[in-house]
């Protein structure tokens, strides 16, 4: 049975090197809540990205996702819920 709480779920992606393509080292990962936008948190090195996302991992309703395409997969399931959802509110239109 699911928990259907009023508390935000978050999805935390991989660490990753944003600046590869372009030689730099600019390393982050992004995260992502209920029915929002995806944030991306840079940091200036790759141990404090892996402390920064330790630490959010440690939330409640908190879950890190393996690789960036399954949270992009996520994202937009929690889209289409979100609008679906929204749909049935305003009458099914």
């Amino acid at each position: 049975m699911i928990d259907r709480t009023d508390k935000p779920v978050t999805f935390v992606g991989p660490v990753t090197n944003f600046g590869a393509r372009y030689g730099k080292k600019e390393y982050g990962f992004l995260m992502l809540q209920t029915a929002g936008q995806p944030l991306k948190l840079e940091y200036p090195s790759k141990l404090e990205a892996l402390q920064a996302r330790s630490t959010i991992m440690e939330g409640q309703n908190t879950f890190g996702i393996q690789t960036n395409h399954v949270l992009r997969g996520v994202e937009m399931a929690l889209k289409q819920a979100f609008k679906e959802g929204l749909n049935q509110a305003v009458g099914g239109q």
